[in-house]
């Protein structure tokens, strides 16, 4: 697969903070806190050997050589099925500025945006990035929520159905903040060479209205990563892909695993509460 170096050295300025933006008067986004209803649903997770296949395929098409293997794609593999209860979700990546306002209760510790993703017209409407597990999990919990399940986060991109993205079959590189392939991994092209609003791509929201399940920021989970022997690896899973996510890194059922620890300016989150 591909590597990154300027993801990386975004990852070495991870201790920077945007001078000013914490003694804002901070407003809600009109976004925050608008949930989803996610009617509950037996899906089948993750891909069949056909799926990976075709994903190859995909890449190598659109790479014009053999950049990928099925092999490449192994994470996916799962054939299983979950029954996921009907939640709630929010419509949104959680923004810089509700951040911001737990940051300033006192409760949620500072996140480590570096100032090179914060350079736009609009920092607080950003989703906020270069944040732990943990502390994603207490600012959805400062909040009266959860993170999703990783069973929820794929129901809520793929549908009942299946979908290869959230807003259907097909990929359209105009729905979704990333999709460039290499070497260009980002482009000013859709208007946003890095982090966009998180109220951004309606365009690509799926049938119940929920924004950037594909791209802009891949998003934590609440599942620990297992391997075929189901014992876990001590990673925690991550769906979505982000801004600098190829278009077959950005297929719903595309998934990841970050350790706990760990922060990146490409990954973020968002709340789910459970409902009834």
């Amino acid at each position: 697969m591909f590597a990154r170096p300027w993801l990386l050295a975004l990852g070495l300025i991870q201790g920077l903070q945007t001078q000013g933006l914490q003694a804002q008067a901070l407003q809600p986004p009109s976004t925050e806190q608008d949930l989803v209803r996610v009617p509950g649903a037996t899906i089948a997770l993750g891909s069949t050997v056909d799926d990976v296949i075709a994903a190859a395929n995909f890449c190598n098409r659109l790479s014009g050589r053999p950049a990928c293997q099925a092999e490449d794609f192994a994470r996916e593999r799962r054939d299983e099925k979950a029954k996921v209860a009907a939640f709630l979700l929010d419509r949104t990546e959680v923004s810089l500025g509700a951040y911001l306002r737990c940051q300033r209760a006192g409760v949620c510790s500072p996140h480590e945006m570096p100032a090179a993703l914060l350079d736009v017209r609009e920092p607080n409407a950003l989703p906020v990035t270069m944040v732990s597990l943990e502390q994603a999990e207490t600012y959805c919990s400062f909040r009266g929520a959860r993170l999703p399940s990783e069973s929820e986060f794929e129901l809520a991109a793929r549908g009942q159905t299946g979908r290869m993205y959230p807003w259907g079959n097909l990929f359209h590189s105009g729905r979704v903040n990333g999709g460039r392939t290499p070497p260009e991994y980002t482009s000013v092209g859709d208007g946003y060479e890095l982090l966009a609003p998180a109220y951004a791509f309606s365009a690509g929201r799926t049938p119940l209205g929920i924004l950037q399940l594909s791209g802009n920021v891949a998003e934590w989970t609440s599942s620990p990563e297992r391997d075929r022997a189901g014992e876990k690896t001590g990673m925690m899973i991550v769906r979505g892909g982000h801004f600098a996510s190829p278009p077959w890194e950005l297929r719903a059922a595309h998934r990841d695993g970050v350790l706990p620890a760990e922060r990146r300016p490409t990954l973020g989150f968002r709340c789910a509460r459970s409902y009834g």
